[in-house]
């Protein structure tokens, strides 16, 4: 063998040995702080689920022969998350919904009981979040001019936001990259899509969580995240991000790791959003 074939062999197998490492050093996540409702006074979901600050790989080794064919730019990588925030249990429910917006229409025509809202744009979804900060006593996160959307605190703000990406692929992996799906290898079992969905959303927290209280974070209904789709390309302005698929979509959509993006007026009955607010101990 020559020698620059025994260097070759050397490197790779210190990178098969720095990858296997890296895929194993996620820790599952866990929180010291109860679960404690949005409203004093009720106890009903969706409560807020207290996700402590720490590192995980965002996407993961598995995928990355997909990942580099494509255009997602969801490539392996270590991110900190370096503040803790709360997230809610489940989709903003359209009890909650109404609540904040009277006259909206957000129930599915499929759904009967505890459904999760849909039928809003992401436009709407941070109306709705400024809306619950003011419901609930915080600043709002956002500022609207006309059709510009500005976050001039950003994670440091107090009131309810949409989901950074990397934040919500941090709380649905919750510490570990050992599931497909949020909260196991089983969709069946964790979430609702086209094979179990009986062709709509379907209930809140009928399905099993992940290892930190949270529900349907694989199917049911898509979330939308405050982030751009692509600022390489510049359309980060007009699309933005949903992860989790839909109760429409197939098995593959659902795992944690899959992306996609909407139109931020775009409106479907597949689409929800669950609220994230950062953890300040002196709230």
């Amino acid at each position: 063998m020559s020698v620059f074939l025994r260097l070759l062999a050397i490197v790779m197998i210190a990178l098969l040995t720095i990858t296997l490492q890296w895929e194993q050093q996620s820790v599952p996540i866990q929180s010291e702080i109860s679960r404690i409702p949005i409203f004093p006074d009720e106890d009903a979901h969706p409560q807020l689920i207290h996700i402590p600050k720490g590192r995980f790989t965002v996407g993961s080794v598995r995928t990355l022969r997909r990942e580099l064919q494509s255009k997602d730019r969801h490539r392996p990588k270590k991110v900190r998350i370096d503040h803790g925030f709360y997230m809610m249990s489940t989709e903003l429910t359209t009890r909650l919904a109404t609540r904040l917006k009277p006259n909206g229409a957000f129930m599915s025509a499929q759904c009967v009981g505890n459904c999760p809202a849909v039928n809003f744009s992401w436009r709407e979804a941070i109306e709705m979040a400024n809306l619950l900060s003011e419901e609930t006593g915080f600043l709002p996160c956002y500022e609207i001019v006309g059709d510009d959307v500005f976050w001039p605190n950003g994670v440091e703000c107090r009131g309810y936001r949409l989901p950074l990406e990397e934040e919500w692929e941090y709380a649905a992996k919750s510490g570990t990259d050992e599931f497909l799906y949020a909260g196991g290898n089983d969709l069946d079992s964790v979430g609702w899509y086209r094979q179990n969905s009986r062709f709509g959303p379907n209930e809140i927290a009928a399905k099993k969580p992940n290892t930190l209280g949270l529900y349907d974070m694989s199917g049911n209904v898509w979330e939308w995240c405050w982030d751009g789709w692509d600022k390489v390309d510049q359309k980060w302005k007009t699309r933005k991000v949903i992860r989790g698929g839909g109760w429409n979509g197939d098995s593959f959509v659902a795992k944690i790791e899959h992306r996609a993006n909407k139109l931020v007026d775009q409106r479907s009955a597949s689409i929800g959003v669950r609220f994230v607010r950062t953890y300040h101990p002196d709230d």
